[in-house]
């Protein structure tokens, strides 16, 4: 079966986007920039909906060897955990989510969470922050503020906190509660 293509709006580029069976997903046209990442079913706060299984390297060796320059591993590079990255040579359908300073997915060690319930036909959007390597910007074209990337001791410490809210929230939804008497 041929990999669908999608054409990146920004540079006119045509990229094999290959789909690694991550259902509920979709790629269409976005509101906020651009292509985006879309539901296309509900998902609950705490559900994983991707993770990346690319391969990994330094941060130190990404910007040594200039790796950012290159459209696609600049595209497809996002923090893993401390000073690794993931990066991959193929776009997926995974790397078209846009940026929120409100969030409904966060990052934690490649895996991507619902920070809180998303209904489908709802944008994915992660705040990049925490994808960034520490210092790299880029522009929210809504708001014109530079979006920075955090140190990786940050990124880890805010994520982690956050996913266990995350957590928390939604086991204690699935507690049922006591019948008052």
């Amino acid at each position: 079966m041929p990999r669908p293509v999608i054409e990146d709006s920004e540079n006119l580029m045509q990229y094999n986007i290959t789909d690694h069976d991550f259902p509920g997903l979709e790629v269409r046209a976005s509101t906020i920039e651009g292509t985006g990442l879309f539901a296309t079913q509900n998902f609950r706060a705490g559900d994983t909906l991707f993770f990346f299984n690319e391969p990994v390297c330094r941060e130190a060796d990404y910007i040594a060897e200039g790796i950012s320059a290159h459209p696609i591993l600049d595209k497809t590079t996002a923090r893993y955990v401390g000073e690794y990255l993931t990066y991959d040579t193929e776009i997926r359908k995974l790397d078209y989510f846009n940026h929120s300073n409100d969030p409904n997915i966060l990052f934690h060690c490649r895996v991507a969470f619902a920070l809180r319930d998303i209904k489908a036909g709802e944008e994915i959007t992660a705040d990049y922050r925490y994808i960034l390597i520490e210092a790299e910007t880029l522009t929210d074209v809504h708001t014109g503020q530079v979006i920075m990337g955090v140190d990786a001791e940050t990124a880890l410490l805010e994520t982690t906190a956050k996913l266990h809210q995350v957590l928390q929230f939604r086991a204690q939804r699935q507690i049922p509660r006591a019948k008052a008497a």
